[in-house]
């Protein structure tokens, strides 16, 4: 009978430790713009930028968020809006990765 219990408490553990990774991977909006943030530091160090600033950040699934980030330039175009696509890295990470999309200089 112990042993019986002690078996299904380990399963159930297991069970636990399993889905924990998976419901802890929902995408928060805090997360996402301090995320585009980063990205927008890292674009503004490669072209030159100052001031990144994250101006709006949606969601568009549970594990993806849409944020703009806006860069200022001393010459050239005076501001440039950068899409930033924050996501998890795979399926079961928990490690928030970034892309760009498009750019609108003004």
């Amino acid at each position: 009978m112990t042993r019986r219990l002690t078996s299904t408490l380990a399963a159930l553990a297991l069970l636990g430790a399993a889905a924990s990774p998976a419901a802890a991977a929902t995408l928060s909006l805090t997360q996402a713009r301090a995320t585009a943030k980063k990205a927008g530091a890292d674009a503004a160090r490669q072209t030159g930028g100052k001031n990144p600033t994250v101006t709006s950040c949606k969601r568009t699934s549970s594990r993806r968020a849409l944020c703009k980030v806006k860069l200022h330039y001393s010459n050239g175009a005076s501001t440039c809006v950068i899409d930033v696509n924050v996501g998890f890295k795979s399926r079961r990470s928990t490690k928030l990765v970034y892309t760009f999309g498009k750019t609108v200089c003004s």
